[in-house]
């Protein structure tokens, strides 16, 4: 009887140093940084322009991939927006999209940006339309907000910086919900 008791004992100890390893880690990881920058904007017009300036903070990471991110509450019924959740689209989102680093003099710098491209239809039909027309494609949702990664970036220096965006088409579905684009790190996931 002794011995089940010492054996009950160290797994017990056991489990409780390994709750504290895993607090102890989880404090140790990557905390949630606040965006760059926010701002209110409707893709649901053609013709609707924003311009986002920023900065890359020097506590910034340079090594990190940041990203522009297209933002909207989802409904909670009957989500018209669906279609661009589907493989292929069913519906395609198309903005022309610039960023330019901003020097110390004032001049600018046009940066290179890259899209993530699931749906080949839907690349071959930016491309048609012009440089720096990306097909926004939808990443992902968390508690009633979802996310449609526009481009990604990496910036090679700490700085300020501003996304130009522009709507190239009506997307109807999107009159009613309320949306906007933010600058942020990219979030980790494939691609």
């Amino acid at each position: 009887m002794l011995r089940a008791s010492i054996r009950e004992n160290g797994m017990r100890v056991w489990v409780l140093a390994t709750l504290a390893a895993c607090v102890v880690l989880t404090g140790c990881g990557d905390k949630p940084v606040p965006p760059f920058a926010s701002a209110p904007f409707s893709v649901a017009r053609k013709g609707n322009v924003l311009s986002i300036p920023f900065e890359v903070p020097p506590t910034a990471n340079l090594t990190y991939s940041y990203m522009l991110a297209f933002k909207y509450e989802m409904p909670e019924t009957g989500d018209p927006t669906l279609s661009f959740w589907s493989h292929p689209q069913g519906a395609h989102l198309f903005l022309k999209v610039k960023l330019v680093a901003i020097n110390a003099d004032g001049s600018e710098e046009e940066m290179t940006t890259h899209a993530y491209h699931r749906d080949d239809s839907g690349v071959q039909q930016a491309s048609a339309m012009g440089p720096r027309v990306v097909n926004v494609n939808m990443h992902g949702a968390s508690l009633g907000t979802a996310l449609m990664e526009v481009v990604h970036f990496t910036a090679p220096r700490h700085g300020h910086y501003r996304f130009d965006v522009e709507t190239l088409r009506d997307v109807e579905v999107f009159e009613p919900i309320i949306s906007w684009l933010t600058v942020e790190r990219e979030y980790a996931g494939p691609k």
